[in-house]
């Protein structure tokens, strides 16, 4: 069932919000796949929070700039993780390093904070269901709003019910049918909102197994669990994910736009910097070499350090 978040609450560095959101807004567009993967606690729901802050923030208000979309998102918090207080004082940091007088401040939050509307499905069914009946929903609950973002946090949050549920039906058999798969209609679902509403798709995915071993300058990669699997086609991290005995057909594929690893956070200590936990991440992208940047969370909100 959907909530406002209103219901629920009463190097470069990219230190400015208009800094990191014309670096963001640059990097993630409208009708784009994105997969956030990394190991637990490395700052992928605190980086998704920001895209999202972006996509619902107006662009501008009373003639003060705010560079946001002014546009709806839809939020699946599937891991039940989703902190409405925390992703305010979030929001409230970002608009505070605007530099907005203070009447402006609060009507630009009010304002982004009805813009998003949260999701807690229980299973990978409920889940797909919701995704299939979307059109239905964004056309009587937002009529007049653009749809500006779809984020899964998490995607693979019914990954071991889905597994059991897999090898108890299908037990003994050689071969399984991608469509057998619980999380088939789900991708199928998104690739049917991308092309009618083509909105920015931003999923999170855990990261169970290192590719290998990396240092701070060498691109991550992580297996993928989940089948059929998204996928950055034509790309050398798409050859080393599809090493199996499993034949991938294109029509089950969730071909991504751009997949983001996260390395394992570490405590960066810098002069004037205390206690920052830092996190190393590469985007990647088909026929592109992979890009790093780092987040530093030395306040409420992730600081983007471009490279």
């Amino acid at each position: 069932m959907a909530a406002t978040l209103l219901d629920q609450i009463q190097t470069e560095s990219l230190q400015s919000s208009r800094g990191e959101g014309d670096w963001l807004g640059g990097q993630f567009l409208p009708d784009q796949i994105v997969q956030l993967q990394g190991p637990s606690g490395t700052g992928k729901s605190s980086f998704l929070y920001l895209l999202i802050i972006i996509c619902v923030l107006p662009d501008s208000f009373e003639a003060h700039r705010i560079g946001g979309w002014n546009q709806a998102a839809l939020l699946f918090d599937t891991d039940l993780s989703f902190d409405a207080a925390r992703f305010k004082r979030m929001m409230e940091c970002h608009i505070a390093r605007l530099g907005l007088p203070s009447h402006v401040s609060a009507a630009v939050l009010e304002h982004g904070l009805s813009q998003l509307c949260v999701f807690r499905p229980a299973s990978t069914a409920q889940l797909a269901a919701t995704l299939i009946h979307l059109p239905t929903y964004i056309v009587t609950r937002l009529p007049n709003t653009a749809l500006g973002m779809i984020a899964i946090d998490s995607l693979s949050a019914f990954h071991c019910q889905d597994r059991f549920t897999m090898e108890q039906r299908h037990t003994g058999k050689d071969t399984v049918h991608p469509t057998a798969y619980p999380i088939y209609n789900v991708l199928v679902a998104l690739k049917h909102l991308k092309s009618t509403f083509h909105p920015l798709i931003v999923v999170t995915n855990w990261a169970l197994e290192s590719m290998q071993t990396t240092t701070a300058n060498t691109p991550v990669l992580y297996r993928q669990h989940l089948y059929p699997l998204p996928t950055l086609l034509h790309s050398a991290l798409d050859q080393r994910h599809t090493q199996t005995d499993m034949s991938v057909s294109p029509a089950t594929v969730l071909e991504l736009s751009s997949h983001i690893t996260f390395a394992q956070a570490n405590i960066a200590v810098e002069p004037g910097i205390q206690n920052a936990m830092q996190t190393i991440c590469w985007i990647h992208r088909a026929v592109r070499e992979p890009e790093r940047f780092e987040l530093r969370f030395t306040q409420e909100i992730p600081e983007i350090v471009h490279f």
